[in-house]
């Protein structure tokens, strides 16, 4: 008897099994797509994200792929809420082709439920000054190999992805792209009383005014973070503690970054560690310059 798991979907007439679910699979194509077809295959693919959202059952294990080119604008915080438990959404593309989302107003926001897993999709700033982009409303958030980017000069995200009282974030083979020594984008990654969350094997340049990862003093601690094995270029040159800022008692292990941030009045602060634990990180605070193990200096000094 044939199940889920043994059902071969076709993708120009190659078989393609792709991740392995006891929930439902659906296909999203804005090229040749529509939100009145059924999504089961990528023949009768829908046109949005919020449509296949909406079609999933809550921890079901269902899968939502995007298809190569596919391309959303979000006007709104209500043009696709993620806000169904148990889903993984997949971008089926590479590079160009991967699948895009560009925000196009201030208020646009990707509220993110529980459970769910996004991989190999782009995020754009279309305007400027997007206050967050993807915002963390649940335990069990995975971002895998994706990228917060900017469309054109002056457009950016303030945050890309904040996480305010939800735990077990995990972000890892994604690039965090702002625009150079351009005012605008605050953080990266915004932390607030959130726990074991891990962050490893991530890229980020740009200008970031308050730090790239940012746990600020206004904000509650994290316990049990995990910052590992991390490439940061800060060229803000005002921020403190500009490629990873933990102003309060957080916990856990920061190890093995490398880190440049062009502000060399600060020395050693370009981590503040809170109350992490630091191994082998590499900072550097200005161009032609090597950068030096933060063992040999004083945390947050």
């Amino acid at each position: 008897m044939s199940t889920t798991q043994d059902v071969a979907y076709h993708m120009g007439g190659v078989p393609v099994h792709g991740e392995f679910t006891t929930g439902s699979v659906f296909f999203v194509d804005s090229v040749n797509g529509s939100d009145g077809n059924t999504g089961k295959k990528p023949s009768s693919a829908f046109a949005t994200a919020d449509k296949a959202t909406n079609a999933c059952t809550a921890n079901k294990h269902n899968i939502v792929y995007f298809m190569p080119n596919h391309a959303e604008t979000l006007s709104a915080a209500t043009t696709w809420v993620p806000d169904v438990e148990g889903v993984q959404y997949i971008g089926v593309g590479m590079g160009a082709d991967a699948p895009e989302f560009t925000f196009s107003a201030t208020t646009s926001i990707m509220t993110i439920a529980g459970n769910c897993t996004f991989r190999n999709l782009r995020f754009v700033a279309g305007v400027s000054a997007v206050v967050t982009a993807c915002d963390v409303d649940g335990n069990h958030v995975t971002f895998d190999n994706c990228t917060w980017d900017f469309s054109t000069t002056l457009f950016d995200f303030v945050t890309m992805i904040d996480v305010d009282a939800y735990d077990y974030l995990t972000v890892q083979n994604c690039r965090f792209i702002a625009e150079n020594a351009t005012a605008g984008a605050a953080q990266a990654i915004g932390i607030d009383d959130a726990h074991h969350v891990v962050i490893r094997n991530n890229i980020f340049t740009g200008d970031f005014s308050i730090s790239v990862i940012a746990n600020p003093s206004a904000d509650a601690e994290g316990n049990g973070l995990m910052i590992l094995d991390n490439y940061i270029y800060n060229d803000d040159t005002a921020a403190t503690g500009g490629g990873i800022l933990l102003e309060n008692a957080c916990t856990g292990l920061i190890a093995n970054n490398t880190i440049a941030h062009l502000n060399p009045d600060e020395g050693d602060g370009i981590i503040d560690p809170g109350s992490c634990i630091m191994a082998h990180n590499y900072v550097a605070e200005a161009i032609d310059k090597y950068g030096i193990d933060t063992l040999i200096g004083t945390a947050g000094s």
